[in-house]
């Protein structure tokens, strides 16, 4: 009864992180396919923290990140001239832009992203995970 137990918890945590995944993979694909995809000139650079989805403000400083978002000035497909800020935060200061430089973004939805894939890749190793999950439970079947 115990083996069935674990196999149960093993087979719902691998469709758990499938279904995570692919739904991430899906709003991600939808951004990239679905969205205006532009140049824009980075107008200013601010930075803040970003704690974690289960941190709280006051919990250790292990669980936070500083993250970079900077405000884009950019054209959008009426040909209006928008600045925004972007949505996800950039972790590696490698990465960040400087003021004046040009970045590729999205717009879509109202909001600008990156053009990176790197959201999409964090995706289809969540769906690969689940999917590892689940083949370890069919080979504990057989």
């Amino acid at each position: 009864m115990e083996v069935i137990a674990a196999i149960i918890v093993f087979l719902l945590i691998g469709l758990l992180f499938l279904a995570i995944g692919l739904y991430h993979f899906y709003v991600e694909f939808t951004i990239q396919s679905k969205g205006y995809h532009t140049k824009g000139i980075v107008t200013q650079l601010r930075g803040g923290w970003s704690h974690s989805v289960n941190a709280r403000p006051y919990s250790h400083p292990a669980y936070s990140t500083y993250v970079f978002k900077p405000f884009v000035k950019f054209k959008d497909p009426s040909g209006n001239t928008l600045t925004k800020r972007f949505e996800t935060g950039i972790h590696s200061t490698i990465l960040v832009p400087s003021e004046g430089d040009r970045v590729e973004v999205i717009y879509y939805d109202g909001k600008i992203y990156a053009t990176t894939f790197k959201r999409i890749l964090i995706a289809l190793a969540s769906s690969a995970a689940g999917i590892l999950f689940l083949t370890f439970m069919c080979m504990l079947f057989r």
